[in-house]
């Protein structure tokens, strides 16, 4: 018995040490590498032989999330597995319901079934760390349709008191929905052409909205003249002599009008969604379900069709909602039911245009408009009441904050004050550098971090240094969009195309800002804790060009700026600040004021910011309209009037990065910092 116990107390001193030296730190490199479904089963061994461990807890909090699963009715079975990895086998987690069950951390497929139940899918979970004593809490609720009432190419949203939750429609009063069906793809060209095959541009039985430009009525017979495609058929804009490109059945159809959307919708017998609806089955800010994790956007954009060059078939990418809807992000808009005056609203982005279009606004065009990115899918009501007036209304544009347009910069005595927060001392940089390596045929990425000028903490900074010229290179510094506030890094942000830079044989440096891509998300639901924000980003970049000063390979006399939409509207700060910076190129730029401290308000700024600088916007940006926002920008900047410019192009915010558009860039990077040799 003593040798038994003996034998015992030996192997559970060598599994001890085994947790302790082995499991922990492969744990905490997995951890490091946001590998948390591999880390977690590592940590739950682990528990089993130094279950008090503290930095065992540690571990677990950083690797596991607890969830909760309760279904209507419940004694459902759940499934899980990884996101977006479709090759992955379903893992049982058990039947409803299901209380605080600990998961790795991490977004999860679920899989709901129950007999005599249509079965439900979706995504769950989240990516977020709280101490411990908290824990991550997700709660996913989903009642059940009868066997049979979710047809096979829709799936059922759940209904309850509802407010969209992308940002340019949270204005919008809360309704109740009943619970409804949407289609689990985009409209196909297949499922179109049955539409047109039937006669759908015939039959005017079909059309039942007036058609309305500019506040004239038109005929029926000269609005369904201009719904041809390239061979004056009835069709797409995008098809030839009535029929979808060979090869593309099931890639969305696209390049139709709204009038179009809304013609097939009531040939399938269904409508187009309200942005309500349209909203809640794509999950964007679920907080309903995420308390914590405010944000459902990353593992839904970076697995969708987003900074490609063209759709790509439906499904294809498994960027999937949290009811099982794919393609909501990407591929092709999608034409929403609701209005503004002269116009309809197109969600979801496409391919060619930046993420954030998904979660934080929409285009608004002519119900006429035919681009090539214009698509649909469609959404039916379950039950027997009409939907809340509310989501059938006008929507109309956001009156934007004109506080700016009457409030006077601040006297240059003020402003030195204001300047002197962003001060900092220039102590070591302590640079480490990885080994550069190959990112594509323009250019080798390098990764650097260095100190930072506040609170010990140290700067990612990615290097893209061309391939086809030799150093000393002209640089442009990048400040991206605020979807870099809900990514979690660089490698998935497609809105900055860096090889339209590196192939015109330019280097680029993309610091990580404070809050963003893999630095830890900031507090700024103060005016104080925003301004320290914004004051902590004007440092990394400063920082940056800082050590960019160090290297003999770029030429510190040739730097450029190149921000887009969140970039775009903080520049004059950068630029008042920054005399180092010699252009600023500016993608969906303008002023909007009255929300912050006077200390980090754009409009106190720009009439000190000098450099030149061109600020491209599209026509019908909703986020920063034409007439009220950009134009008063390039007024209010002090850049002599020939160094500045407003150049607009067709689409909504941030127009697409096309031949134009890079040929504008370009152009203005040839003049003022000289072309590259």
């Amino acid at each position: 018995m003593d040798g038994y116990v003996a034998g015992t107390s030996i192997y559970q001193n060598r599994r001890a040490r085994w947790a302790r030296e082995v499991a922990l730190p492969e744990a905490k490199r997995l951890i490091g590498q946001n590998d948390w479904p591999s880390a977690y089963p590592i940590a739950v061994e682990a528990a089993k032989y130094i279950p008090t461990d503290p930095a065992l807890a540690e571990v677990v909090a950083d690797a596991a999330i607890l969830l909760s699963v309760r279904t209507d009715p419940p004694g459902a079975t759940v499934f899980l597995r990884p996101y977006a990895q479709a090759n992955k086998n379903w893992d049982l987690l058990g039947q409803t319901p299901i209380e605080a069950r600990r998961i790795s951390r991490g977004f999860k497929e679920f899989r709901i079934t129950r007999d005599g139940y249509d079965q439900v899918t979706g995504f769950t979970g989240s990516d977020q760390r709280l101490p411990p004593d908290q824990g991550v809490r997700v709660q996913l609720e989903r009642a059940l349709g009868r066997a049979g009432t979710t047809p096979t190419k829709m799936v059922r949203v759940d209904g309850g008191k509802y407010r969209p939750t992308i940002l340019y429609f949270r204005r919008l009063e809360e309704v109740n929905l009943d619970p409804f069906l949407i289609d689990r793809f985009e409209t196909t060209n297949s499922q179109y052409q049955t539409f047109v095959d039937a006669g759908g541009y015939r039959e005017r039985k079909y059309w039942i909205h007036e058609f309305v430009e500019d506040g004239r009525k038109l005929s029926w017979e000269d609005s369904i003249a201009r719904f041809t495609d390239k061979t004056g058929r009835g069709g797409s804009s995008n098809w030839e002599l009535g029929r979808f490109p060979e090869g593309q059945a099931d890639y969305p159809v696209s390049g139709i009008s709204w009038y179009e959307a809304a013609a097939y919708a009531a040939f399938a017998g269904k409508s187009l969604p309200t942005v309500y609806h349209w909203n809640k089955a794509a999950g964007v800010y679920d907080l309903a379900e995420h308390a914590h994790n405010t944000s459902m956007i990353q593992p839904v954009v970076t697995n969708s069709n987003f900074g490609f060059s063209g759709p790509a078939p439906v499904g294809k990418f498994r960027g999937i909602s949290p009811y099982g809807a794919f393609d909501m992000a990407g591929n092709v808009k999608e034409w929403a039911w609701n209005g503004a005056p002269g116009g309809r609203y197109l969600l979801g982005g496409s391919w060619g245009v930046p993420e954030y279009l998904f979660y934080e606004s929409a285009e608004l065009l002519s119900p006429f408009d035919r681009s090539p990115a214009n698509g649909l899918r469609c959404m039916k009501l379950t039950g027997s009441h009409p939907p809340p007036a509310a989501t059938m209304a006008e929507v109309p544009r956001r009156r934007p904050d004109s506080d700016f347009q009457f409030s006077k910069p601040v006297s240059d005595d003020v402003f030195g004050i204001y300047r002197s927060y962003y001060a900092y001392d220039k102590t070591p940089l302590e640079p480490l550098v990885e080994t550069p390596d190959k990112g594509s045929p323009y250019h080798v990425r390098q990764r650097v971090t260095f100190n930072a000028a506040y609170g010990g903490e140290r700067v990612v900074a990615y290097l893209f240094l061309p391939t086809s010229v030799k150093p000393p290179y002209q640089t442009v510094i990048i400040f991206p969009g605020s979807g870099a506030m809900e990514l979690n890094s660089v490698e998935t942000y497609s809105s900055i195309n860096i090889a339209m830079f590196t192939g015109s044989g330019r280097a680029v440096g993309f610091p990580v800002y404070k809050g963003t891509f893999e630095r830890p998300r900031v507090d700024t639901s103060t005016p104080t804790r925003q301004r320290d924000f914004r004051i902590m980003l004007f440092k990394d970049l400063a920082r940056t060009l800082d050590y960019l000063e160090t290297r003999s390979d770029f030429d510190r006399g040739k730097l450029a700026y190149f921000g887009l939409s969140w970039g775009a509207w903080i520049a004059p700060i950068v630029g008042a600040l920054e005399g180092r910076i010699k252009l600023f190129l500016l993608e969906g730029g303008g002023l909007v004021g009255g929300h912050s401290l006077p200390e980090v308000e754009p409009v106190n700024f720009a009439p000190r910011h000098m450099a030149p600088t061109v600020i491209f916007n599209g026509r019908y940006d909703l986020t920063f309209p034409v007439e009220a926002s950009a134009k008063p920008l390039l007024q209010l900047l002090g850049t002599p009037r020939q160094d500045k410019a407003l150049i607009l192009f067709d689409g909504g915010h941030v127009p697409p990065m096309d031949s134009k558009l890079v040929r504008a860039v370009l152009d203005w990077l040839d003049r003022y910092l000289g072309p590259v040799r």
